[in-house]
């Protein structure tokens, strides 16, 4: 997982020759925080728009913290939940408005 401490940093995701941009995150934002939990191949491809500084923090980290200090990888594992929680709902919003976008069009 990679916090912006300075810059800007763009999400996008390539397939079959068709670029879709997903998120343009400035200081503050995170992304990768899904490799904490999974060992997947990334979803998505991050380019850094401008100088930017980032500060990682990986799967070891992790759970380093949640065994030397609990409380605070709790509050730490809380938050990463509650902030999925609101991308995969305003995922779910999209796909549902494309999904009925499509199909009234091809009403028409």
């Amino acid at each position: 997982m990679y916090l912006i401490l300075q810059g800007k940093v763009e999400i996008f995701s390539e397939r079959e020759g068709v670029t879709l941009k997903l998120a343009e995150l400035e200081k503050g934002a995170f992304f990768g925080e899904l490799a904490l939990f999974q060992d997947f191949p990334r979803s998505a491809t991050a380019v850094a728009l401008v100088d930017s500084i980032l500060l990682g923090f990986f799967q070891p980290e992790l759970k380093t913290l949640l065994e030397t200090k609990p409380r605070v990888g709790n509050d730490l594992l809380l938050s990463f939940a509650s902030i999925i929680a609101d991308r995969l709902r305003k995922t779910n919003d999209t796909l549902e408005a494309a999904y009925f976008k499509s199909k009234k069009n091809k009403a028409k």
